[in-house]
């Protein structure tokens, strides 16, 4: 949910949740996927699935409809 109740009304392609913070200020979205690395909580790159692809493999469960994009 976002502010106000709304749900978020995009596109997620990746989701990486860290244990630290990796940025001090504004950053350029990176090209490539995220890579795995010891500072991940949780790593998801949603190809056909939300599993997680760090070391803690904290796979996701998909509550409602959910439409994977290819580009």
């Amino acid at each position: 949910l976002g502010e106000g109740g709304t749900f978020f009304g995009g596109y997620v392609d990746e989701l990486r949740l860290s244990n630290v913070a990796r940025y001090q200020s504004n950053f350029t979205s990176p090209l490539n996927p995220f890579k795995n690395g010891l500072k991940n909580a949780a790593l998801y790159h949603f190809n056909g699935n939300v599993n997680d692809s760090s070391v803690n493999a904290q796979n996701g469960i998909i509550n409602g409809n959910v439409t994977y994009i290819t580009h």
